[in-house]
């Protein structure tokens, strides 16, 4: 059985699959609450399915980029249960799951996450010929700056979409062929469970070497003095 765990943003989500067919899946939103919410959300899926931890055999996981605690705390339990039942993780970059849905167009898929500022966080991608290729590595970006630099006929996608404003929107349909910037995001489990089986990410045994994908510093405030 693999699991696949993503709370890179407020909208979370798992997959369970059998043999790399995903059985069941379960996305929610939540405000800031990944903490308390993930592991009690993995123990419900797995048990309406009647799953024991101990069937699991790779565990693939969202390193990010995305909300700095979201994305560490699916991080640490997915680090926290591989040590514990001895299975591999498969870690993957958020940006290549908000784009794998989009993949098989031929095109080249820009995928953003929202970064705030009013920038976002961006990677394109290609199938070339089954082979999924990074066109441009993560960078800070913001949406004009898209616009500027983009190819002609690439695919705009991405949960950064959903803050566009009405003027970048219309800038980017001169530009993309795009999804609608008010979808729910495209980044879904079950396309971890789906990138894995088809060897598109690879399996870490070591665990201890995997770390969130963060496209700025984490800023760290000191608390005020008394």
């Amino acid at each position: 059985m693999q699991l696949s765990i993503d709370t890179s943003t407020r909208y979370a989500s798992l997959a369970l699959a059998k043999a790399g067919e995903v059985i069941a899946e379960f996305s929610w939103y939540s405000n800031q609450n990944h903490t308390v919410e993930l592991v009690p959300s993995i123990e419900l899926l797995l048990q309406r399915h009647n799953v024991d931890y101990m069937d699991l055999s790779v565990i693939g996981l969202a390193i990010g980029p995305g909300n700095f605690s979201a994305v560490r705390v699916a991080v640490s339990v997915a680090k926290g249960l591989s040590t514990a039942l001895s299975v591999p993780l498969a870690p993957v970059s958020s940006l290549l799951i908000e784009a794998y849905p989009y993949l098989s167009s031929d095109l080249l898929v820009c995928a953003v996450i929202g970064a705030g500022r009013g920038q976002v966080i961006t990677a394109s991608y290609q199938m070339r010929d089954g082979i999924v290729t990074v066109e441009a590595p993560m960078r800070i970006s913001t949406i004009d700056q898209l616009v500027e630099s983009s190819q002609s006929r690439s695919f705009l996608c991405g949960e950064g979409m959903n803050g566009m404003t009405e003027e970048e929107i219309a800038a980017a349909k001169e530009t993309f062929i795009m999804t609608s910037p008010r979808m729910l995001p495209s980044r879904r489990a079950s396309s971890i469970i789906h990138l894995l089986s088809d060897g598109y990410i690879d399996v870490v045994p070591d665990a201890a070497g995997i770390e969130p994908s963060y496209a700025r510093d984490v800023t760290i405030i000191q608390p005020r003095s008394k």
